[in-house]
């Protein structure tokens, strides 16, 4: 109802501006041409009409005053006014040339007048009349005499002839002493009749004048010979002093008249036309009453117009508020019709541009919808992965806790193993120091004791000779008897220590051997026991310097332990936030579906 409304409105609107439009274009075509008409006819019509008017005159006039001028040049005539008219021969030649005129070009008449004996001599060889001041009829010659011009006219109702006639007047001779006066008369009844026929519009009136402002040729007949200021009042000054002109709304004889004038060539007559004002307006009523039926007629092709452009704006604008209502009530599934898609004007690019653009917000909606459904699901996970993240950051952090609190307690027990790797450094220091003495008393101790073997050896070959010398003192004691019977018993006693001796002697040996043997493998054994030891007291000198060196590295580690424990609280938060997050993502995404799922699209 509304676009309904709309579409009363624009053709209100449009009848309303047309309505204005063709007045104003009415008004300014009729004041227009009725002001370009006005003009012309009073700049040029009324002059046209005054021309055609006396073209006639005109004609008549300018061959009239060749032929005058031809008469009153001729020489016979000169020299025949000039010799008082007495000589008649040049009196013969110059009556047949008058008369000759008259035959030859068919004027009313033809005359000469002499300046010297006043003669009128007219054709048929006759002597009209002899003229005198004193005859107001005659004035026109002394006047025309008086006046320094050359070729003068005299527009004249010539009572004789019971016609009016236009008489051109030529001065013979100079015109400071003119000899007389040539020329012919012209019979001007048709271009009376011509004259008094022609009406510019009913009430018009035309008239010819001479110089001196007489009428002299009227479509009133008693206006002739009468002043042109009776007609015109005072503005029969201007009129006689230019060629050419016209007085627009002038006032005379209690009315308004259009005056237009004109000369009449070169005759000194002029033609006057006097046309009422309210007739030169009233000419232009058809102008007013066709330009009225036009614009009434352009109005109600123009209305027609209106409603037909109204109802082709106003039903594809009522189409397109359709498509518009479903697209507000969210349905992006209403076509727009082919015809006003079709259509190759501007309701055509609108409607094609109303659907590109439901076709672009139902692929952004869809998209959208996509996008929020890849989001929505997007949410649920990282909201899962932040939680799980939390919670392995918790756990990090109670595991880095737990490897803070192992890596102190390491550390302190890699301390203590440093220290003890000193203190064993030390240790091993002071054994391979021992074991080098110990190698060397066993070495002083395994020459002791082959000495010690020796010396047995020694006591051993004593013993054995100490048994043999037994032997020989028993011997020698049973060879002595009796005597000899103690010595028996000292050298048995003997013999016996010597074999006492002789088997310490040897156990000793044996022992001494076996010592011997046994300190040299302790030599031998403590010879490659100090290379062993130099090399255990290396390896505890390189175990005490790693061990410093895992000393200050679990130092480093326990202090990148700490900070990786606060980072680990810092991603926890920074998890715990992130769930927050995500759980406010999610929730703004369901809002955002939810206004997604006002449009229904074609999935």
């Amino acid at each position: 109802m509304q676009l309904r409304s709309i579409q009363s409105k624009m053709l209100l609107s449009f009848g309303l501006v047309v309505f204005m439009v063709i007045a104003a274009i009415s008004l300014t075509f009729y004041y227009t041409i009725s002001s370009t008409l006005t003009k012309d006819i009073r700049s040029q019509q009324l002059h046209a009409f005054i021309e055609a008017s006396q073209s006639d005159l005109r004609t008549k006039f300018e061959k009239a005053i060749e032929t005058s001028v031809a008469l009153a040049t001729d020489p016979a005539l000169i020299e025949w006014f000039d010799s008082n008219e007495t000589n008649e021969s040049l009196k013969a030649i110059s009556l047949d040339k008058i008369d000759g005129i008259v035959s030859e070009f068919g004027y009313l008449t033809s005359f000469a007048v002499s300046n010297k004996t006043h003669n009128f001599w007219s054709h048929n060889h006759q002597m009209l009349d002899v003229v005198s001041k004193d005859d107001p009829d005659d004035s026109w010659f002394f006047e025309t005499v008086a006046n320094p011009h050359r070729i003068q006219s005299n527009l004249d109702y010539n009572r004789e002839l019971n016609t009016s006639a236009l008489f051109i007047n030529v001065l013979m001779g100079s015109t400071s002493s003119p000899t007389g006066i040539a020329g012919v008369g012209i019979n001007i009844d048709l271009l009376v009749e011509n004259l008094t026929k022609r009406k510019f519009s009913e009430g018009s009136y035309i008239c010819v004048t001479d110089n001196q402002g007489l009428i002299k040729l009227s479509q009133n007949p008693d206006d002739v010979n009468q002043p042109l200021s009776s007609i015109v009042g005072d503005a029969d000054k201007s009129i006689l002093k230019d060629q050419k002109g016209l007085l627009s709304e002038y006032e005379t004889q209690d009315d308004l008249y259009e005056i237009a004038y004109m000369n009449i060539g070169d005759t000194g007559h002029k033609t006057i036309l006097l046309v009422p004002t309210d007739e030169l307006v009233a000419m232009l009523k058809p102008i007013r009453n066709y330009s009225l039926i036009i614009g009434f007629i352009f109005l109600v092709l123009a209305l027609a117009m209106a409603f037909l452009i109204s109802r082709s704006l106003a039903n594809p604008v009522l189409k397109l508020n359709t498509a518009a209502e479903n697209l507000t009530n969210g349905d992006l599934n209403a076509p727009i019709d082919d015809e006003l898609l079709d259509r190759k004007d501007e309701i055509g690019q609108l409607a094609s541009t109303f659907k590109h653009m439901t076709d672009k917000i139902s692929e952004v909606i869809l998209q959208a919808k996509r996008t929020a459904e890849l989001i929505s699901e997007g949410g649920n996970r990282l909201t899962e992965s932040a939680n799980e993240l939390s919670s392995r950051s918790m756990q990090q952090a109670t595991s880095t806790e737990e490897v803070s609190a192992s890596m102190e307690e390491m550390g302190a027990n890699i301390s203590q193993n440093a220290e003890n790797s000193k203190q064993t450094e030390k240790l091993m220091s002071q054994a391979y120091k021992d074991t080098n003495n110990g190698s060397e008393i066993v070495k002083q101790a395994v020459e002791s004791i082959k000495l010690i073997a020796e010396k047995v050896q020694v006591i051993e070959d004593i013993a054995m000779q100490t048994n043999i010398l037994s032997l020989n003192a028993a011997v020698e004691a049973a060879r002595a008897g009796e005597e000899g019977k103690g010595f028996a018993v000292v050298a048995s006693e003997v013999r016996k220590l010597a074999e006492i001796s002789r088997d310490s002697a040897s156990e000793i040996s044996e022992k001494a051997t076996l010592g011997v043997d046994i300190a040299t493998q302790s030599g031998e054994i403590f010879e490659s026991l100090v290379p062993d030891i130099q090399k255990a007291y290396n390896l505890v000198a390189d175990i005490s310097a790693a061990s410093l060196e895992q000393n200050e590295g679990s130092k480093q580690v326990n202090k990148a332990i700490l900070e990786l424990d606060s980072v680990s609280q810092g991603n926890a938060a920074a998890a715990d936030k992130i769930s927050e997050l995500s759980k406010s993502f999610y929730s703004e995404i369901q809002k955002l579906n939810e206004v997604i799922g006002f449009f229904k699209l074609n999935e």
